[in-house]
């Protein structure tokens, strides 16, 4: 039995969630919903991985200036400044996404409408605040909706973002 090994990486769109793979290395994909790709990890028989460099000990010992050591390497690595490649597992393989470009377009459209939205809102609750004009209320609204946008912003699942939009829709639709 013959194993080859491909050269398989995975992207994500930030805006639509689409999962792209992509054979071989190369610069971010562009998405059919005009949003930015993330690199998710090279295909590793059924996981994902990607490489980090890390210090193989702490910086009091690969930084250190003097000669005692009293970590684990016994001395090794003591004040070489040493870094090491590291295999970081990222997760199983994800499936790809079936969805077509249109259907991806208006994924990506309703999460950008809703970032902006919020974007616009928290500038004018700002705008308010600076001018002094801001009640108590007002600043809760705003750390509210802040706290929304940064998880709609994190939000890496579909279910989730649905969730995290339409509570965003509701916080939004209470100012008017």
């Amino acid at each position: 039995m013959c194993r080859t090994q491909i050269d398989r990486w995975y992207w994500r769109c930030t805006d639509c969630l689409g999962v792209a793979a992509v054979d071989g290395r190369c610069a971010a994909p562009k998405c059919p919903c005009g949003g930015m790709c993330e690199c998710m990890g090279q295909v590793s028989g059924y996981r994902l991985t990607s490489a980090i460099h890390l210090c193989p000990c702490d910086g009091r010992c690969t930084g250190a200036t003097g000669p005692s050591c009293e970590c684990q390497c016994g001395g090794e690595n003591h004040g070489t400044g040493a870094v090491v490649r590291v295999i970081v597992d990222r997760g199983p393989v994800p499936e790809l996404d079936a969805a077509d470009a249109a259907e991806r377009s208006a994924r990506g459209e309703a999460y950008r409408h809703a970032v902006t939205a919020i974007e616009d809102e928290l500038d004018r609750l700002y705008a308010a605040r600076l001018h002094r004009r801001a009640s108590d209320a007002a600043y809760m609204r705003e750390r509210k909706i802040q706290r929304v946008a940064n998880e709609l912003r994190k939000s890496r699942t579909m279910a989730g973002r649905a969730k995290l939009i339409a509570h965003a829709d509701t916080l939004l639709g209470a100012a008017a």
